[in-house]
């Protein structure tokens, strides 16, 4: 990613913070993050936790049929140190780091390629599965659809063109030699998840939900405190549309997005602006604690090796 391109991710960040602060009383809003009460911030955390924990189950569940084994205290640590990192960069792509992570514990970079690419594609299936659900209750049938083919038709597409001999010899003509085996590697790895290996994606895929509903209803502790009268089901589908949102690499990591979405939406269902943006600043505030308890973790030969190869906080 090019400076050009960061600049204009935080300009459009900021551009949504302002439209917020014009559309929504602040005063207000200050006034009602003062009510929040440290209790739910330690809730907060244990929730978040456990999801975290089941990101690193998931992780070890696509290892399981490469006949790899990661100790699931690693992989938890790496999953908060992953998850950290794609909060600081645009596009989230903080999240390749994961790939150097397991490459640290042996596994070659096309087959941990492969599992991270795979645990994404059942995220993004995840939380598409879920957002139109939300849609559909939002908007009707329609609008669910779409929203859903837009989420699947990448993974469609992706899994056709391994499945497509003519395809294949196309892309194997234009990769370099040098690389032409680390890529053959991955695609062994990938498909062996949809053919042979298929219990462990459907594993993986379940603990997904799970890991999304407790990464929801870390929002809902904030919004039971401020404003009991939602349900759990309201947040964990509205959470979702919104994490499909922010997927778009338009703003950095979804900052400012992921706040005028959330105001829209929640507003659908009789949700003050206020309260909602209130319950999107605790929650992005302790996310970022979580980040900055993280990267504290994170050894220096990990981030000169970041920082290279990706150009901190830029990819390169």
């Amino acid at each position: 990613m090019n400076t050009k391109n960061l600049v204009l991710k935080l300009a459009v960040s900021i551009g949504a913070f302002i439209l917020i602060a014009y559309l929504v009383d602040l005063g207000k809003v200050a006034e009602i993050i003062v009510k929040f009460s440290p209790f739910y911030i330690v809730l907060f955390f244990i929730v978040f936790a456990i999801a975290m924990m089941l990101g690193a189950v998931n992780i070890r569940v696509l290892l399981a049929p490469l006949k790899i084994f990661v100790p699931v205290k690693k992989l938890v640590k790496y999953s908060f140190l992953t998850y950290s990192l794609s909060s600081i960069t645009p596009g989230r792509l903080g999240e390749l780091a994961m790939i150097y992570f397991l490459k640290k514990e042996r596994v070659r970079i096309p087959e941990g390629s492969g599992v991270f690419l795979t645990d994404k594609a059942i995220s993004v299936a995840a939380v598409g599965l879920v957002g139109a659900a939300g849609l559909f209750k939002l908007f009707g049938m329609t609008i669910a659809i779409e929203f859903l083919l837009i989420m699947l038709i990448p993974i469609i597409l992706f899994i056709f063109l391994m499945f497509s001999k003519n395809l294949r010899n196309f892309f194997a003509g234009i990769i370099p030699s040098k690389h032409l085996d680390s890529v053959k590697r991955l695609y062994s790895v990938l498909k062996m998840y949809i053919t042979k290996h298929k219990k462990a994606a459907a594993v993986n895929f379940l603990i997904t939900i799970l890991k999304l509903m407790g990464s929801n209803f870390c929002i809902f502790i904030i919004f039971y405190a401020l404003y009991p009268k939602i349900g759990f089901v309201d947040v964990f589908l509205i959470s979702s549309i919104i994490s499909a949102i922010t997927m778009l690499p338009v703003t950095i990591s979804g900052l400012g997005l992921r706040e005028v979405s959330a105001v829209f939406f929640y507003g659908l269902i009789g949700v003050p602006a206020e309260i909602t943006l209130a319950v999107h600043l605790i929650y992005l505030a302790l996310r970022y604690v979580i980040v900055a308890a993280s990267l504290m973790f994170l050894e220096k030969s990990d981030f000169t090796y970041l920082a290279s190869a990706i150009k901190f906080p830029m990819a390169r």
